[in-house]
């Protein structure tokens, strides 16, 4: 027996747009609603994957931000001085402006505000 595998490729398509789903199996309601179960499963997991991956970014902000206060709490101890947050507030406070290149930026215009800027963008 010889199958049209074009028609099979219809078939499939037919079977897994949630548009046409109701055309396809017309009268077959058990096996829509295991079609729309698992459309509604792989949403869940999807928006279940990317709660975690957003909660997963805040996580590692928050630990590296941690990391980085804690590193130049050591350096003041060993006697260096902090770090200067003015340039890259600076830097971020140009950004509106479109220019995201300074060369270098110590020579750049300051800004108004610029060492807070930097430190709630360090």
């Amino acid at each position: 027996m010889v199958t049209n595998t074009r028609a099979v490729q219809l078939r499939r398509v037919h079977e897994w747009s949630p548009g046409r789903a109701t055309r396809a199996w017309r009268g077959n309601t058990r096996t829509l609603l295991r079609h729309l179960s698992r459309k509604k499963q792989m949403v869940e997991t999807t928006i279940s994957a990317a709660r975690s991956a957003v909660i997963e970014v805040i996580v590692v902000g928050i630990i590296a931000t941690l990391a980085m206060d804690l590193w130049q709490r050591l350096l003041a101890i060993a006697g260096l001085p902090p770090a200067n947050w003015g340039p890259i507030g600076r830097w971020v406070a140009w950004f509106p402006r479109g220019v995201f290149v300074h060369r270098p930026i110590m020579a750049t215009a300051p800004v108004r505000g610029e060492i807070a800027i930097g430190w709630v963008f360090h």
